[in-house]
């Protein structure tokens, strides 16, 4: 399990509750005597998107399956309309971005009573031919609860809205998941059944920072809730889990199971010529050496890595057990003593800095860059680059991959500074225990 970061020194939808019953009223004797629309009533939504030819394709087709008629056009905007109230979608030049994302500040969601939960079903259906993409298919469609059906659909500029069938009359059943859920003893892994035919799993595995994290292999929609409640009740504590951006609907998947971002890691590729990175090999700070692990002391080199990890994002309260520590290090295939360095403080002895370099298949790994914070600042970290960096380069070895948390300006700067170009990344996901 190499959980090594670089250190360079989606929510699952809810329903408001019922408003307190200390409501007091502001209307006068004036309003009473209005005849026009209600007070309170919902004029008109407006929104900014950044392709007006596609959003009146999309919004178009959608708001017109739910009743709604076009009525004004403009050369920057449109809108329909249903009864009192419209829906405008813009392309104001004022536009700070390119991209709505429903999980900062600001518009999660629109929800539109649909009709009944056939009427339902067959526009969610027939909404993804329109630019329109189901999101928390794990548990559609009660995503909102057990008595609420609905679709959850975003369209390609990332709005989401919220189709919703008629409540569900009182003592009306749920239909039944036909999944069971088995653990599969000793071991972490838990398989979905339906009947003798295993369709879904997932494995839990706890790291050293004493956090759970959950994987799940292939699965059918229908299986992810109930792994994920047996996970939850045999762990019984906060659950991790990583969604990829190679998996666009991963993220979707987890905030539909309760799950938010906690954080996100970009993956950089970095090149190591050092006629491209700047690189100079030949540069130390005063009173510091440079030696391989193979020629350290295996209990300074865990500690040190206990300490750098504090520091890194992702890791804090990291601990290595002594055994584990030598069996995904000094046993592991992918070390290499060549790219595993460590800096000595020469004057005290003790270890300052670290930088290694998995051997990994395909491209090598950087694992990870520290260095303790008394001797940042000196130029440390970038000589250990330039001396793992030299050795891998001369070996024809021409990039090397690594992973850095998007919050972490520091080292995003540093691995820019030396060429680095992102390719992807991911969101590291929690489910939080509720307390009980």
């Amino acid at each position: 399990m190499k959980s090594d970061r670089v250190l360079a020194s989606g929510s699952q939808p809810t329903r408001c509750s019922p408003p307190g019953k200390d409501r007091t009223s502001v209307r006068t004797a004036a309003d009473l005597s209005w005849s026009g629309p209600a007070p309170g009533g919902l004029h008109h939504v407006e929104l900014w998107v950044p392709d007006l030819a596609r959003a009146r394709a999309e919004w178009g087709w959608l708001l017109g399956q739910l009743g709604y008629q076009p009525s004004r056009d403009w050369d920057g905007g449109c809108s329909w309309r249903l009864g009192g109230t419209y829906l405008v979608v813009e392309q104001s030049p004022a536009l700070s971005a390119s991209r709505h994302d429903r999980l900062r500040p600001g518009l999660n969601h629109l929800a539109f009573h649909a009709g009944s939960r056939d009427t339902v079903d067959t526009l969610a259906a027939a909404a993804q031919g329109h630019g329109w993409t189901p999101l928390f298919p794990g548990v559609h469609p009660y995503a909102g609860g057990p008595d609420h059906y609905a679709a959850y659909l975003a369209n390609t500029d990332g709005f989401e809205v919220e189709l919703v069938a008629g409540e569900t009359r009182p003592g009306q059943a749920v239909p039944p998941s036909a999944v069971r859920v088995v653990r599969a003893s000793p071991g972490l892994v838990w398989r979905a059944l339906d009947g003798d035919s295993v369709v879904g799993a997932v494995r839990a595995f706890l790291r050293p920072d004493s956090r759970w994290f959950v994987a799940f292999a292939t699965c059918r929609e229908d299986s992810y809730a109930p792994l994920l409640a047996r996970v939850t009740e045999d762990v019984g504590g906060d659950l991790h889990a990583i969604a990829s951006d190679a998996d666009p609907r991963a993220l979707d998947r987890f905030g539909g199971l309760g799950f938010t971002v906690n954080r996100r890691e970009s993956h950089y590729l970095i090149p190591t010529d050092p006629l491209v990175t700047g690189l100079d090999s030949s540069a130390l700070p005063d009173n510091i050496v440079v030696i391989s692990a193979v020629n350290a002391d295996e209990e300074e080199i865990r500690l040190l890595d206990d300490t750098l990890r504090q520091d890194v994002p992702g890791t804090a309260g990291w601990r290595w057990d002594p055994e584990d520590f030598r069996e995904e290090t000094f046993d592991s295939p992918q070390f290499d003593p060549a790219t595993y360095l460590i800096a000595v403080d020469t004057q005290s002895g003790e270890y300052v800095g670290l930088a290694r370099v998995w051997n990994t298949p395909g491209k090598p790994r950087l694992g990870l860059i520290g260095v303790v914070r008394s001797h940042r600042r000196r130029g440390l970290a970038t000589s250990l680059l330039a001396r793992a960096f030299g050795t891998l380069h001369q070996q024809g070895k021409t990039e090397v991959t690594a992973e850095v948390d998007d919050a972490n300006a520091a080292s995003r700067s540093l691995l820019l500074r030396l060429g680095a170009r992102r390719k992807g990344g991911f969101a590291e996901v929690i489910k939080q225990q509720r307390a009980r």
